[in-house]
């Protein structure tokens, strides 16, 4: 198959790049910075926004939307209205399977931006027969938030954790995440309702996820609670300071939302 691939030097991208061409497939490569990757791949340089010239990579069996704006939550409209105008132009050229990466924070009970901004992406493709949504949870590997909150486990004795870490997270693997991800875009998973909810059955807690990261690493570390009301204040002024830290008050937001979410993850049974 021939299958597109927006956000690709991205984390999940650079993955999801291997996992494919280990399939045996070719990969159009879209994305605004140089990919670091050792295989042949047709790379065209782009941005949200952009109406890259495919009309040399056609036809184009499927896609997989990983392409988001995380610099200005201001600026972050460029998610939505670059993703609609590069689906619908995809649409166009004929391409049956478009994959669309959303968010286990995407729902109407959403305040994060990051989970509204998914969430409106969702409202506007969820009734066309081409389109898949996946919502993964948070993604385990050498990348993203876990990789930033596992950087800060290894390093420090001493562990913040919003009202001690007794919230919940859904998980997945990003080899996993990357192999169901092809999977779909060869027709062999059937997805419920056109939505896959990519994390594991069972969730779990934010605690036992930071003594896992403690564990594997040899250490033992200290979890301080700090209550929710009390951490997103101190995360807002980290970043009018310029400091960072591994989770942003955005990341929080969605973090506390994401206890009402409903979803059920596509792994049960």
């Amino acid at each position: 198959m021939r299958i597109l691939i927006t956000g690709a030097s991205g984390f999940i991208g650079g993955h999801l790049i291997a996992e494919a061409e280990s399939h045996g497939h070719n990969v159009i490569a879209l994305s605004r910075l140089n990919l670091a990757l050792d295989s042949v791949i047709n790379h065209i340089p782009w941005r949200l926004g952009e109406l890259p010239d495919l009309t040399p990579f056609l036809p184009i069996d499927a896609v997989v939307h990983l392409a988001h704006d995380f610099d200005e939550v201001s600026s972050s409209n460029r998610s939505v209205d670059g993703t609609l105008l590069l689906f619908q132009k995809l649409k166009s050229l004929g391409v049956a399977r478009q994959v669309f990466i959303s968010s286990y924070s995407a729902g109407r009970y959403a305040e994060s931006a990051y989970g509204r901004l998914k969430w409106k992406i969702e409202l506007a493709i969820k009734n066309d027969p081409s389109s898949i949504i996946v919502r993964p949870g948070m993604v385990l590997g050498d990348g993203g938030i876990f990789s930033r909150i596992a950087s800060w486990v290894r390093t420090s004795p001493i562990v913040p954790l919003p009202d001690g870490g007794k919230g919940k997270v859904p998980i997945v693997e990003v080899g996993q995440l990357c192999g169901d991800l092809i999977l779909l875009c060869e027709a062999k998973l059937n997805p419920k309702n056109q939505e896959f909810n990519a994390f594991e059955e069972e969730l779990v807690s934010l605690r036992d996820l930071t003594r896992s990261i403690a564990t594997k690493a040899g250490k033992k570390v200290f979890i301080f609670p700090i209550p929710l009301v009390i951490l997103l204040p101190l995360l807002r002024a980290a970043e009018y300071f310029g400091i960072n830290l591994p989770v942003s008050s955005d990341n929080l937001i969605g973090f506390k939302c994401n206890q009402m979410a409903s979803h059920r993850s596509s792994y049960e049974g």
